[in-house]
């Protein structure tokens, strides 16, 4: 494929297209970009410890697309036709078949963002922030640079130096041997954005310790929403890592149907060690739901459902619903009822 079918930067960092629309020819929407695949040919020497060697960097073999039903495939970049700051046209082939990797295959912002590395010029521990990818006169891609930001280390715990970031060279820097990013704070910052559903989808995929690591350095009230879009052993398995004050306060910020279903999946003394610990008008709404068997309406009701006079005004009722703090789900419906309205 040669250069002039792209109307593309030579130069492109990955952080800049997460979440970027991926359209056809005739513009119509396919998915959004979610990770970029890279050959682990070029990882080696720089996993073993020794200086990758000029022009050995990691090759892109293709871009991971999030399409309809939150599926993801692979797309190569032979069929990635250009590349802007607000969209990605590819040439409308697309195989529907779920990605599956490789052994052969690395993820950037998967398995490299977030990566502890070590300069090779002698200043010391660095930790990937962000990614270059580069066009090469051929037309194939392949990484270049890494954006990073130093970190102090110790004997058994490290940390950023705050603002101290820099651009090396793929060949200036050397992998640790970690096969997961050792924090989670980069991939926190660059999700800031994302829905709840579209966080709990990348954060399923994840291995266990990976998943709790995302869900120590998430606020109570987003942890909250994102544990309401995981599937039950999700749920269970994050908040079981969670000491028992702060799982308490991220029950208080569930909706109270979804605080039950999660509170149901626990033994009997853990349960009621977290219902004691939440405030007592929270803990009340949980337990009455509770009181009912599972899958029944009683069980899957909302206490707290917006509730209205007949004298209310449609502006009023807007109001409501409109309230940050109302979920969707529950904006769906507003009950309109004579006193009392408790």
């Amino acid at each position: 494929m040669s250069n002039s079918k792209f109307s593309t930067p030579s130069k492109i960092y990955i952080a800049r297209l997460l979440g970027l629309d991926v359209f056809d020819p005739f513009g119509d929407r396919l998915g959004r970009l979610r990770d970029v695949v890279v050959l682990k040919r070029g990882l080696g020497a720089s996993i073993a410890g020794a200086r990758p060697a000029k022009g050995s960097e990691p090759i892109v073999v293709g871009i991971i697309v999030e399409v309809l039903g939150k599926k993801r495939v692979f797309m190569p970049m032979t069929r990635v036709r250009s590349i802007d700051a607000s969209q990605i046209i590819s040439t409308g082939l697309v195989n529907l078949r779920r990605f599956e990797q490789r052994n052969s295959e690395t993820l950037i912002v998967g398995e490299l963002f977030d990566r502890r590395v070590r300069l090779l010029d002698g200043s010391g521990d660095a930790v990937i922030e962000d990614v270059a990818i580069e066009q090469r006169r051929n037309g194939d891609w392949g990484v270049t640079e890494l954006f990073v930001s130093r970190v102090s280390s110790g004997s058994s715990t490290w940390r950023r130096r705050s603002k101290e970031t820099l651009i090396v060279d793929w060949d200036e820097a050397v992998l640790s041997t970690d096969v997961e990013p050792q924090a989670a704070t980069a991939f926190v910052a660059n999700h800031e954005n994302s829905k709840p559903a579209d966080l709990a989808d990348a954060i399923h995929e994840m291995s266990d310790k990976r998943m709790v690591e995302i869900a120590a350095e998430l606020q109570d009230e987003r942890l909250a929403d994102v544990l309401q879009e995981l599937p039950a052993e999700d749920q269970v398995q994050i908040l079981s890592h969670l000491d028992d004050e702060r799982a308490a306060q991220v029950l208080e910020e569930m909706e109270p149907d979804d605080a039950a279903d999660l509170l149901i999946e626990l033994d009997d003394a853990q349960r009621e060690k977290l219902l004691e610990l939440m405030e007592p008008d929270e803990a009340d709404d949980v337990r009455r739901l509770l009181e009912y068997d599972e899958g029944t309406a009683g069980s899957l009701m909302n206490p707290v459902p917006i509730i209205l006079s007949p004298e209310a005004t449609v502006a009023e009722a807007l109001a409501h619903i409109r309230a940050e703090e109302i979920p969707p789900a529950m904006a769906a419906a507003v009950m309109v009822t004579r006193p009392p309205l408790e």
